[in-house]
């Protein structure tokens, strides 16, 4: 690593719809894994991490370290549900090392 640049983030906000919800309020009940939520948290860490790569990209860095990505629900007091998330991480500008020759 040559160079890092200030942590940057990013955000969203998902809501999902009356259908959705209702699947979720039913695997909650019955308990176990529910494929809607994790489709919705899927799709949230892809936007994310893409964002993540892009910022990096604009300050002339190669990746970012040290990300972590953290989700919760907002509660819409029985009229919805909507999820959130967030990722941070460090832009690093890393120098290439020339590997031994054999």
């Amino acid at each position: 690593i040559v160079r890092t640049s200030p942590m940057i983030s990013s955000r969203r906000v998902l809501g999902v719809n009356a259908w959705q919800d209702m699947f979720i309020a039913v695997r909650d009940l019955l308990g176990g894994r529910s494929q809607t939520a994790e489709k919705a948290f899927a799709t949230l860490e892809a936007e994310m991490l893409q964002e993540l790569q892009q910022i990096a990209l604009s300050r002339k860095c190669q990746a970012v370290i040290g990300v972590q990505v953290q989700f919760g629900e907002i509660s819409g007091g029985g009229k919805g549900q909507m999820f959130y998330a967030a990722a941070q991480g460090t832009p690093v500008l890393m120098e290439q090392v020339a590997r031994p020759s054999n």
